[in-house]
């Protein structure tokens, strides 16, 4: 529902109605309002966070957690509310958040097990999917208006290496990665990972390397993983299809921590570690249960 709630709200900055934008998104985003105010032709929705890209991470996160409950008991509303969300998701033209999105459900509907007859049906769903959203974009890219507002962008997926904003976030790759190199084991300390002495630093596992080296990088994959990888033999379906929801939350997260950041993240990483806390604690060994 809150979810559902920022998406209507990303979908009324888009449209941007009476020019309401002018009177609040600059306090949200002081930095990135600019594409939302009146004129503009390719708006980027920020929701209440403040950044587009941290905005279709949360949509994402949503669309994911949804389509989790819609596996589980399938519901008219949660369609339509998934589908606001979804459209907010493209509203923001984060092409990480899509990206991360598609490979979470795909891992998450590939292991989810309900029963034979589904088994059967969800690779012919998938694959039905798959040709009707690759007709879909053939079809809105033949729409001028729709391709200039949303799918350009998305589009520059195919041919990221020639990618402005793909070329800005490498080169700030490399410099941190010389500085990691400088300190490959512990790192040379937590700080900022944006700031003059070391650039931007985009990319959270060049960040976590720079700022704690391969040891502090190792506790954090063990902190993610280690307990779906020490989980014992899990006999209840839905506390099995639980851990597969969750360990493609983690996944997802991690991918997008490639080119973004989550864990540094205060208004990102509180609903990521919520959801994992959702895990039922008699599941791990580490319980000595």
């Amino acid at each position: 529902t809150i979810a559902s709630v920022s998406a209507l709200i990303c979908i009324s900055q888009f449209f941007n109605p009476l020019n309401i934008n002018k009177y609040y998104v600059p306090f949200v985003a002081p930095t990135q309002f600019t594409t939302l105010i009146e004129g503009y032709g390719t708006p980027r929705v920020v929701g209440m966070i403040g950044n587009p890209n941290a905005q279709g991470y949360l949509m994402a996160l949503s669309l994911l957690s949804g389509l989790y409950l819609m596996l589980t008991k399938t519901s008219k509303l949660l369609s339509i509310k998934l589908f606001l969300i979804f459209i907010a998701m493209l509203m923001t033209l984060s092409r990480s958040s899509l990206a991360v999105f598609v490979i979470g459900a795909l891992f998450l509907f590939i292991f989810y097990k309900k029963n034979k007859t589904f088994s059967y049906y969800k690779y012919l769903i998938l694959l039905v999917l798959g040709v009707f959203l690759f007709g879909s974009f053939i079809f809105l890219k033949e729409n001028e208006v729709i391709y200039n507002l949303i799918l350009w962008r998305f589009e520059g997926l195919a041919n990221i290496m020639e990618d402005k904003s793909f070329i800005t976030r490498f080169h700030g790759w490399i410099i941190n990665f010389k500085y990691f190199t400088l300190s490959p084991v512990f790192g040379v300390g937590p700080l900022p990972r944006g700031g003059e002495v070391f650039g931007t630093s985009d990319n959270e596992w060049l960040f976590f390397l720079r700022s704690y080296g391969a040891v502090g990088t190792a506790w954090l994959l063990l902190f993610l993983y280690s307990s779906f990888i020490f989980t014992n033999k899990i006999k209840a379906a839905y506390m099995r299809n639980f851990n597969y929801f969750s360990l493609s939350v983690v996944i997802m997260t991690s991918i997008y921590m490639i080119p973004a950041g989550v864990i540094t993240s205060s208004s990102l990483s509180s609903l990521f570690v919520a959801i994992l806390a959702f895990n039922d604690k008699q599941l791990f060994v580490f319980t000595n249960k």
